[in-house]
């Protein structure tokens, strides 16, 4: 008998349906997160604003320790404690106001990090072939103008975004928990 990668020998496949529970979920929360869009942004700027705060936390780890390493680690340090200084500020703020800010915050951001990345690349290829990093760069760069370009539209993009994730994510693992049954009937 061939062994696949899914059953080494022939015994069951336990708890299949797991993943069939957990499929029904995600296309449960991608419904919801398009039938309530405003709440979706706000369950979304919060997740914002923990990310900035240990991505800040987490640069000036990093430029502190490796500051005898890195060359430039003053500027990653910098842009860690800018990056706490506004998850700070964004956490004080009342949470209307964040959603409302965040289109912009999250554009300006994403301009100003991949600004950053390209630099690293151009570093990075000091040293070895970091071609592909230039190319990201580029396009991250890309990507926030077109986030900034229109605002208004991105709140709803986002939320659109998030539920067609949701929904992949659902469909896959329901397709999952079926094939994983089917598997353990022919096991």
């Amino acid at each position: 008998m061939e062994k696949s990668a899914f059953a080494k020998e022939c015994r069951r496949v336990k708890y299949w349906w797991i993943s069939l529970v957990v499929g029904l979920l995600s296309l449960l929360v991608g419904v919801f997160c398009l039938v309530t869009p405003d709440a979706t942004l706000v369950a979304l700027s919060m997740l914002f604003i923990a990310v900035l705060l240990l991505d800040a936390v987490m640069d000036i780890v990093l430029a502190v320790s490796n500051r005898m390493v890195l060359r430039g680690w003053g500027w990653m340090l910098t842009t860690g404690i800018m990056e706490l200084l506004l998850s700070v500020l964004l956490m004080t703020m009342p949470i209307g106001s964040v959603v409302g800010a965040l289109v912009y915050v999250v554009g300006f951001w994403m301009l100003f990090r991949a600004l950053w990345a390209l630099g690293e690349a151009y570093e990075i290829r000091r040293y070895s072939d970091g071609s592909w990093l230039v190319v990201l760069a580029l396009l991250a760069i890309i990507f926030s103008f077109f986030f900034l370009v229109s605002p208004a539209w991105n709140g709803l993009f986002v939320v659109s975004m998030v539920s067609l994730a949701f929904f992949a994510y659902g469909i896959y693992r329901i397709t999952h928990a079926f094939a994983l049954r089917s598997l353990e009937r022919e096991v």
